[in-house]
């Protein structure tokens, strides 16, 4: 299957089981037939150009030369842009959980995990300017689609119950939702920097130092 993935762990913060990825989130594998590299390479160019020239202005006729298939079979995978812009950002995002993830895993105290959680986050963001570029015009979709808004909120409480887990490792003495609340503080003061680093004129340092100095005033807190 396209969604297929193998050593991709996470510690759910309610528990002490290890969940594949795979159980809460859809993800574009690493073992494919050949019809499921079709469909990644399909993705991966249609990404490219919606980057480049936008949801609206995407063709089939050039995503088709481009990626060197036929119009009828994209249109068979992806019957409407609307569709093949969802599978873009899954894929987006599934690149990135890898990502933070394989580092996390090489991670040993909360304090490391927290520290390259942000890096990672930011060094992904920076290297990867089209998807990301996509993901923030994703975001704008989710305020006027249900849809969009649904997979979106999966994909962004993966990404909260992961900060819970290291949260809790950082501050054991607080009540879990305070844990999940606190996590979820985080999780918004990066992507409030991600989006600064990528829409505005700023570099990669200056963005670390903001948003590390953002988390150490908001973690310094709740010690009062």
């Amino acid at each position: 299957m396209l969604y297929e993935i193998s050593a991709m762990q996470v510690v759910r913060p309610h528990g002490n089981r290890k969940t594949s990825i795979s159980e809460v989130l859809p993800l574009f594998g690493e073992r494919l037939r050949k019809g499921e590299r079709t469909k990644l390479r399909i993705v991966e160019v249609a990404t490219r150009l919606i980057a480049k020239k936008g949801l609206h202005n995407l063709t089939y006729e050039e995503l088709a030369r481009i990626s060197k298939s036929s119009r009828q079979l994209i249109q068979t995978y992806y019957p409407n842009r609307d569709r093949l812009f969802e599978e873009c950002i899954k894929l987006g995002r599934y690149q990135f959980q890898k990502f933070v993830v394989d580092a996390l895993e090489r991670a040993t105290t909360p304090k490391e995990k927290l520290d390259t959680y942000l890096e990672k986050t930011l060094q992904w963001v920076d290297e990867n300017r089209e998807k990301v570029a996509n993901i923030i015009f994703f975001h704008h979709l989710c305020a006027l689609d249900p849809g969009h808004k649904a997979l979106n909120t999966g994909h962004a409480d993966i990404g909260s119950q992961r900060l819970t887990a290291i949260v809790v490792g950082l501050r054991p003495e607080l009540p879990m939702g305070e844990a999940r609340d606190l996590a979820k503080a985080i999780q918004n003061l990066i992507m409030g920097n991600l989006y600064c680093l990528v829409t505005e004129a700023r570099d990669l340092k200056t963005v670390r130092q903001l948003a590390k100095h953002s988390i150490g005033a908001l973690l310094r807190e709740t010690l009062h």
